[in-house]
């Protein structure tokens, strides 16, 4: 679970707990690792969301797309 976390949200500085048996019992992290986490965990079981931006990489991948100034003018 940790390294699946590791993935989605790269840690500046990760502490572990242990207990009297040397196995890691708790991780202590920085509050705004924490935050960060939480809010890439909340994106990324967004379905709908994850989707959209499948199809965004996907065109841009196959050149659809355009400059700030074409849309905006």
């Amino acid at each position: 679970m940790l390294e699946k976390a590791r993935k989605l949200y790269p840690f500046r500085e990760l502490k572990y707990l242990y207990s009297d048996a040397k196995k890691p019992e708790a991780v202590v992290i920085k509050v705004d690792d924490f935050l960060g986490l939480m809010e890439t965990l909340q994106i990324t079981s967004d379905k709908e969301f994850m989707r959209s931006i499948e199809r965004g990489l996907r065109d841009i991948k196959k050149g659809r797309v355009r400059t700030h100034k074409e849309v905006f003018g």
